[in-house]
């Protein structure tokens, strides 16, 4: 668990991550482009820094394979490798330069084409992780409309195939599609049925089509309130079939606009599902800290510079007599752990 002020870093975390996985599929152009070109990705932006360092290890049986990189920016808002190495192969690649080789935007290592080895092994590792942050859940919200339904073998980040998912899983595994269910209902009591069908007008096409108990009238994703649809995204995504389960889940701010009880149902099924998978939460919510323990909680604080340091996990025996008279999220609030403005 993550915890800390806004502005501290946890979402540029995530963000970094979801990075590596665009280096991985060799989207990192289309990565830069969405974010808003290298001045948004770089440190203060060009004025400040141009250069942007990664390292990562990925665990591989009873060893461990380093990865890292130097991503430069080349002064037209991209970014490209000056610098990539797995294990030991690559080196320095080219450095700053006006003119950049196209193929200098994406790895020369862990691309689809070019990965073997270690660094296969490492592409494939960063491919199976998973992030997910349901914030846009306004009417034109992209999980509220149609959607492409082969679209389906895994839940994207911002959940916008969910409608597509959950017809693939009721069509091949029905056991999970019923449990997701029957948990959604103990949130929603008033809830019967999905009714995930193609679209008649367009079979390539579905849509997050809903009953209530006792009632035939038909009711579209537009009449699911947004705690509603964040819930059932959510419960999707925690009670997936195991063999699909990624090698590393990521999830920003899990609590948004979700009932006390449902956050103790969210968190109930993060302890289970952890025991599958390494799991990463970000939150700024109290009642949500209060179901962990302090040894999953790492507080993220802001330094003078305005870089992000974590801290932790936190040491219950340390914290032993505090705890005795208050909560984790209490002694968040007091600031006695940190993670405050």
């Amino acid at each position: 668990m993550l915890i800390g002020a806004n502005g501290s870093g946890k979402s540029n975390f995530v963000s970094f991550l979801r990075m590596m996985q665009a280096i991985a599929e060799g989207r990192l152009r289309e990565f830069v482009g969405r974010a808003g070109g290298a001045s948004a990705l770089l440190h203060y932006g060009y004025d400040v820094t141009r250069t942007i360092a990664g390292e990562v290890a990925i665990n591989a049986g009873s060893q461990q394979i380093p990865y890292r990189f130097h991503l430069s920016d080349f002064g037209t808002e991209g970014l490209f490798f000056s610098d990539e190495e797995c294990r030991g192969i690559g080196a320095a690649l080219v450095g700053m330069s006006s003119h950049v080789p196209p193929a200098l935007q994406e790895s020369t290592l862990l691309s689809p084409r070019s990965r073997s080895g270690d660094c296969g092994v490492v592409a494939q590792s960063i491919e199976h992780w998973q992030t997910f942050h349901v914030h846009n859940t306004a009417l034109a919200a992209p999980i509220r409309q149609p959607h492409y339904i082969e679209d389906n073998q895994r839940l994207h980040h911002d959940a916008s195939n969910l409608a597509a998912h959950l017809y693939m899983l009721r069509e091949t595994r029905r056991a999970y599609y019923d449990r997701i269910i029957s948990a959604f209902r103990m949130a929603a009591p008033f809830f019967d049925d999905f009714v995930v069908e193609p679209r008649e007008l367009d079979p390539t096409q579905v849509m997050l089509n809903w009953r209530e108990r006792g009632r035939d009238l038909l009711f579209g994703p537009h009449q699911l309130s947004d705690g509603s649809l964040r819930t059932i995204a959510l419960l999707t995504l925690l009670l997936q079939p195991e063999d699909r389960l990624p090698s590393l889940m990521i999830i920003d701010e899990p609590e948004l606009g979700l009932h006390p009880y449902v956050i103790t149902m969210v968190a109930d099924l993060l302890h289970a599902v952890s025991t599958q998978c390494q799991v990463i939460v970000a939150t700024q919510s109290v009642t949500f800290v209060n179901h962990f323990a302090p040894d999953e909680i790492v507080v993220v604080e802001r330094d003078d510079a305005g870089g992000t340091t974590f801290g932790g996990p936190l040491s219950e025996d340390r914290l032993s007599e505090w705890l005795e008279h208050y909560s984790i999220g209490e002694l968040w609030e007091k600031n006695v752990i940190g993670g405050r403005p």
